[in-house]
């Protein structure tokens, strides 16, 4: 029962507004009228030509704002309100009447097709919002591509559909020195040092999946080239929009990355020299300060096996580190190896197994093939060697060299005349 109480409120509700309406209506129209009328009196329009003159306009006002049943009110109205003020003959109303119908009609029908637009721009409203979010995120990306203009390092060139270049902008052109008039609707396939048309095109069709990226050298328009990282990324599913093609150039990156190693080798180097010549051994006694400086040198310079051989009366006594090869006892060479004429001079042996097995007055496995001999000068004489081995063909560095040379320097100035007592003798 309730419910269908209020049913019936509702319905009451909805024909006391359409009610409402239509009393509006028909209200607007007869005040139309009758404003006609007072116009007319006032400017003494009655006894004029043409008695219908003005009521054209109450029952357009009357059409638009109320619809048909107002405008029909209207007509009727000032047809009644003519007759009764004027003489006008019946065939006048009539033909007025005719008249009022087409302004009905023509009013009627622009009314609803100015509805009609009104809807259609209301149903615009949401496309138009749309639009203005993707022209402001427009000015985003805008404003982001003139940042990466400023740039030294990267730009962005965007691509059409096809891959052929549609916006080229100052940093672009500051990077190639290409200028945008000279590329524009052109492929950029020339710009790629290292990829032929074919492999610029299997890179574009790689990016319609997701972004595809290539590393490789760069020509500018003079000819010169430089490593760049390219990134290219579509700017919709399948890049049917376009692509946007980010290349950075990595000239001062790697020019940085070689200083850090630079440096970094710099700094080792002076570690291990540190490491080489640290003041602290000269407090060991003699036999200790060679062992420990041999162990230091031999991993400084990465070798398989360094060793001293030197010669005091007519016995060859041979001290080795202590980690890595070890001389063979028992190993014969003649007391006068370390006095012959080039002793004092640096020996050098790269892959030669015999020629180490030769020279060599320490003694080492057979197996090693390549060896360098420093010799240990005092006072103008050979009276050590300090001897490195390799068992592969391995060639020494200029580094290497210098702190063997290092080495055989500390040893030779070092006083204790003890450093070999500790040695193998054979």
């Amino acid at each position: 029962m309730r419910n269908r109480f209020a049913g019936l409120s509702s319905l009451l509700r909805n024909l006391e507004t359409i009610e409402q309406k239509r009393l509006t209506g028909h209200a607007i129209a007869l005040g139309a009228v009758a404003g006609t009328v007072v116009l007319r009196w006032l400017f003494g329009l009655n006894e004029g030509d043409a008695p219908f003159s003005l009521f054209f306009s109450a029952i357009a006002v009357a059409a638009a704002f109320g619809g048909t049943e107002p405008a029909l009110v209207a007509t009727l109205a000032s047809l009644f309100a003519v007759r009764m003020t004027t003489e006008a003959p019946l065939a006048a109303g009539l033909l007025f009447a005719v008249e009022a119908l087409a302004i009905v009609c023509v009013v009627l029908l622009l009314k609803a097709s100015i509805e009609r637009e009104r809807k259609r721009i209301s149903a615009m409203e949401p496309w138009m919002l749309e639009l203005k979010s993707t022209e402001r995120q427009g000015r985003v990306v805008e404003s982001a591509f003139s940042q990466l203009d400023e740039a030294a390092d990267t730009v962005v060139v965007v691509l059409d559909g096809v891959g052929r270049v549609s916006s080229w902008r100052a940093g672009a052109t500051r990077l190639y020195g290409v200028p945008a008039a000279d590329i524009v609707g052109e492929n950029p396939a020339p710009l790629f040092d290292d990829l032929s048309d074919d492999g610029f095109a299997r890179l574009l069709s790689a990016a319609r999946q997701g972004e595809a990226g290539h590393t490789g050298r760069q020509r500018r328009n003079d000819g010169s080239v430089f490593d760049a990282d390219v990134r290219i990324r579509p700017l919709s599913r399948g890049g049917f929009d376009g692509f946007a093609m980010s290349v950075r150039d990595l000239t001062h990156e790697q020019a940085y990355r070689q200083l850090q190693q630079d440096a970094d080798f710099a700094n080792r180097q002076l570690l291990t020299l540190r490491h080489v010549t640290d003041p602290s051994l000269n407090s060991l006694s003699g036999g200790e300060f060679v062992a420990t400086l041999l162990d230091r040198l031999r991993a400084a310079i990465d070798a398989e096996g360094v060793a001293l051989v030197s010669m005091e009366n007519f016995r060859r006594r041979v001290v080795c580190a202590a980690s890595g090869l070890q001389c063979e006892r028992g190993v014969y060479r003649p007391p006068l190896d370390l006095r012959r004429a080039d002793a004092g001079r640096t020996l050098m042996i790269h892959n030669d197994k015999a020629a180490v097995a030769e020279s060599s007055v320490a003694g080492w496995p057979a197996d090693v093939s390549s060896l360098m001999a420093m010799p240990v000068v005092r006072a103008g004489s050979a009276h050590a060697t300090v001897e490195v081995a390799y068992r592969t063909g391995r060639r020494a560095t200029e580094w290497e060299i210098a702190l063997v040379q290092v080495a055989a320097a500390r040893i030779a100035g070092f006083q204790d005349e003890r450093y070999a007592d500790s040695g193998a003798v054979a």
